[in-house]
């Protein structure tokens, strides 16, 4: 391992530590690396799903060897109740909101994790077990938004040999062993089988995902502008006779895009090939398909996405100086994460991936200040403006006290 992995992340950076080989050993080559550069020191994150009873004391753990490095550490407690995902699924959703959090409360450039290439090769083989195609076997991507994974050219045994090196004194989380995971079970059971016939098919399956990420590149920069030009002002996908002469990998990349707008969950290759049917089925009046996240719902030659989500009917709180009102179209303002850049809040909400439902009634803080007036400092679902710290308190109706 060494240290130039890093070269790509610039900025204030947020490493995310579970307490592992991997993540201690990114979080301790971040700190001495930037401690020699003199760059900023990075931010610790750890999230503790409170899964055992030992969570809070590795939480603990964390902080101390952050902070015996001289670095800052943001311990988050995340709630995993709900029904529906898989409890792998609920911890990734919670934790990614978590780091979320932490990199706006410290206005990140980047947020680092520490997926390794055994991470790659292990993720690449889950998703053709359940079934995947071009998207799915291109792996993980080395940066996606804020997130970056400095370590996939490196596996788990170069960490835990840095850790060594280092005498850095790494946890073991015992659920790494429970073959109810899939993960697990691939990594311990059917990877050493096949390692048998092929002794680097870890390396086999990253070189897979490297090839399928540079054919999705190609697929992707088409899907983009077909996206852009079958989608209408309203958001529904017009299904007309153009999209029903795309090639169905093209068709079907396009109607992937199209829900990932606005779905919460991530969708299989099934879930994909299902939407593409109901586009390219003969239909009249409407009809609706279940989908993890929400609904794929086709009303004659459009397709619209149903989130289940109803807008929220939250109240705020805000001090003297300032006022709410709901997000308008044509609405501008300047987040920290882009360091002040102004931006249309539409574009940001997209980014976020906010859902359809509930961008519509997102709220948004205008201070009444001066030269300041008019000005965005908060909106729902972004934060904070650039240069802004307003005390803003959002009140669900479940919290609401009936007076």
């Amino acid at each position: 391992m060494h240290v130039r992995c890093l070269d790509p992340f610039e900025g204030q950076l947020i490493v995310a530590c579970s307490g592992g080989a991997d993540s201690l050993a990114l979080a301790h080559l971040a700190i001495t690396g930037a401690k020699r550069a003199g760059s900023a020191i990075p931010v610790v994150a750890h999230v503790n799903h409170g899964l055992r009873p030992e969570a809070a004391a590795e939480a603990e753990v964390v902080r101390r060897f952050a902070n015996d490095l001289g670095a800052k550490c943001l311990v988050s407690t995340v709630d995993l109740e709900g029904k529906g995902a898989s409890l792998e699924a609920r911890a990734r959703e919670a934790r990614y909101r978590a780091l979320d959090a932490c990199a706006s409360t410290v206005n990140a450039a980047w947020v680092l994790l520490a997926h390794t290439k055994s991470d790659q090769a292990e993720t690449v083989f889950m998703r053709i077990l359940r079934g995947t195609g071009l998207v799915g076997l291109s792996g993980m991507a080395a940066t996606r938004g804020i997130y970056g994974r400095p370590l996939l050219g490196v596996t788990r045994e170069d960490t835990e040999a840095y850790c060594a090196k280092h005498g850095l004194e790494y946890s073991h989380d015992p659920m790494n062993r429970e073959e109810r995971f899939t993960r697990v079970r691939i990594r311990h059971r059917w990877l050493p089988i096949l390692r048998e016939e092929n002794p680097r098919i870890q390396e086999a399956l990253c070189g897979l995902a490297d090839s399928a990420r540079d054919h999705r590149a190609v697929l992707d920069w088409a899907a983009s502008r077909a996206l852009q030009e079958f989608t209408n002002a309203e958001g529904t996908l017009q299904l007309g006779e153009a999209f029903q002469g795309l090639p169905d990998a093209l068709a079907a990349r396009v109607v992937a895009l199209f829900v990932e707008k606005s779905s919460t969950r991530p969708l299989e290759r099934s879930h994909i090939d299902a939407v593409l049917a109901l586009c390219r089925s003969a239909t009249s009046g409407s009809r609706r398909l279940s989908l993890p996240g929400g609904e794929a719902v086709r009303i004659y030659d459009e397709l619209a996405w149903d989130s289940g989500r109803h807008p929220n009917s939250c109240t705020l709180e805000i001090p003297d100086g300032f006022s709410a009102r709901r997000w308008q179209a044509g609405d501008r303002m300047r987040p920290r994460r882009l360091k002040g850049r102004s931006k249309k809040l539409s574009d940001l909400f997209a980014a976020a991936k906010v859902p359809a439902a509930e961008r519509a009634s997102a709220w948004v803080v205008i201070s009444s200040r001066g030269d300041t007036a008019g000005e965005i400092v908060w909106a729902q679902h972004v934060g904070h403006a650039d240069g802004w710290d307003v005390r803003v308190n959002v009140i669900h109706p479940a919290e609401q006290v009936p007076e």
